[in-house]
C-alpha cells in the first residue's frame, strides 16, 4: 500500500464518500514536465499518473485507466505490468494511492509560455496560479473592439496600448473621442469645432465647420443662381461671429 493512504484504504469497488480526501486531486491539464520518474507513469497509457491508484502487485496507474480496463472484461486482467509479481486484476483489490496523488501535484513542470519567453519552473499545482498573472501570457490589446488585433505577452501590454493606433482620444477641438489613426480624417471631413475654409470659395478663410455649416448655405444656393442678397447675408452674419469672438477675447 502506498504511503499516504488510510488505514481503510479507498478501492475503486468503495464509495468516493467513504473517504475523506478529495478524490480528485490531479491538476488541470497537461504540462510540459521537467523530469518525470517511471513511477508516476501509468502501467495502461504510459502517460503521468493522473489520479493515481496501486494494484496488489505494487503497481501504478490512473484511475480511468484500470476502470476502463476492467469494465465489461468477463475474462480476468492481468496487471499489464508484465512482470514476474504481476497479478490478476480485481476492482476491490485496487486502491486510490493517495500518497503518489500529493507527490504528482508537486512535480516540476514549465510555464506553458516557455515558448514566450517565461523560464518558471513550478510545481504543478501551482502551474494555474502562475500563468495567471504570467508576464509572457498573451494578451489581446484592450483596443481589440476597436480593431487592434495585436497580440503581446502581458509585460509589454501597457507599452503597446500607449501607442496603439487603435487606441481612443479626445478631440482637441469638439471632445469627441476618435481612434487615433482616423484623428486626422476627423479633422479634415468631420469636426464641427475645427477651423476651414469656406468650401465654396467665397472668401471666408477660417471658422469652424459647425459655423460654416449655416454660413455657407447661401454660398452653396448661390453657386446654383440664387440671389445675391443670400450671399451677402452669409457675409454679414460671418463678420458679425468673427467680432462677437474677438470681443470674448
Amino acid at each position: 500500500m502506498a504511503e499516504g493512504t488510510q488505514s481503510s484504504p479507498s478501492s475503486l469497488s468503495s464509495n468516493p464518500q467513504s473517504t475523506r480526501l478529495p478524490i480528485h486531486q490531479t491538476p488541470a491539464g497537461n504540462p510540459e514536465f521537467i523530469t518525470v520518474d517511471d513511477k508516476y507513469r501509468c502501467v495502461v497509457c504510459n502517460g503521468i499518473v493522473r489520479e493515481a491508484v496501486q494494484t496488489q502487485c505494487g503497481h501504478r496507474g490512473c484511475e480511468q485507466c484500470f476502470s476502463q480496463l476492467l469494465q465489461g472484461n468477463p475474462k480476468q486482467v492481468m496487471c499489464p505490468a508484465g512482470e514476474e509479481s504481476c497479478v490478476y486484476l480485481k476492482e476491490n483489490e485496487i486502491f486510490r494511492d493517495f500518497g503518489a496523488r500529493r507527490e504528482v501535484r508537486l512535480l516540476p513542470v514549465y510555464c506553458s509560455f516557455k515558448t514566450e519567453g517565461c523560464k518558471e519552473e513550478v510545481p504543478w499545482k501551482n502551474l494555474q496560479a502562475h500563468e495567471t498573472t504570467c508576464s509572457y501570457k498573451p494578451s489581446k490589446c484592450k483596443f481589440s473592439q476597436e480593431g487592434c488585433q495585436v497580440t503581446v505577452v502581458l509585460k509589454d501590454l501597457q507599452t503597446h496600448e500607449e501607442g496603439c493606433l487603435f487606441r481612443l482620444e479626445a478631440c482637441s477641438y469638439c471632445l469627441q473621442e476618435i481612434k487615433h489613426h482616423l484623428m486626422q480624417d476627423h479633422l479634415e471631413t468631420a469636426c464641427l469645432e475645427y477651423d476651414i475654409s469656406c468650401p465654396f470659395r467665397c472668401g471666408v478663410e477660417s471658422a469652424t465647420r459647425r459655423m460654416l455649416v449655416w454660413f455657407c448655405f447661401p454660398c452653396k444656393l448661390h453657386e446654383r443662381g440664387v440671389s445675391l442678397l443670400l450671399l451677402a447675408y452669409h457675409h454679414l452674419v460671418y463678420h458679425i461671429h468673427s467680432n462677437a469672438k474677438q470681443t470674448v477675447h
